[in-house]
């Protein structure tokens, strides 16, 4: 798993619940400092009273509202438009500008 987050150099986004036990937050963490991505172009938030089931929590508004808001700020910036891999698959999605 490490040598696969290493090679992200993509634009993310993480939610993760403070009370999350599936998921420890060491693994967010290691995400955020392994990856290639630029500090500006990744950030990490986390719940303090979520659990894993970030949607399905009380606080899920306030998850829902950071997620959209995020990827809005990254589409608004036109700059920031390119090409996003799927790990693991062949899957590719490439965004382009129309003019």
């Amino acid at each position: 798993m490490q040598m696969a987050v290493s090679e992200i150099q993509y634009p993310f986004a993480v939610a993760h619940g403070g009370h999350d036990e599936a998921v420890k937050i060491e693994g967010t963490e290691m995400l955020m400092r392994s990856s290639k991505t630029p500090k500006e172009h990744k950030e990490q938030r986390t719940f303090k009273d979520a659990y894993h089931d970030l949607l399905g929590d009380p606080d899920r508004n306030e998850v829902v509202t950071y997620l959209f808001e995020w990827a809005e700020m990254r589409l608004k910036n036109k700059d920031e438009l390119r090409a996003v891999k799927v790990l693991g698959s062949k899957a590719e999605l490439k965004i382009q500008e129309k003019m």
